[in-house]
């Protein structure tokens, strides 16, 4: 369902920020998320 993609993005997210990647690295996997969520709903 939608939430649970939202839930597991989300999630993703939490685990990226606490991660040490550089913001360049995050941005990527951000858009890349967001693109996908897009095309999805």
């Amino acid at each position: 369902t939608q939430s649970l993609v939202v839930q597991y993005t989300e999630a993703a997210f939490e685990k990226l920020d606490s991660l040490s990647l550089d913001s360049q690295g995050k941005s990527i996997f951000k858009k890349f998320g967001q693109n996908l969520m897009e095309r999805k709903y």
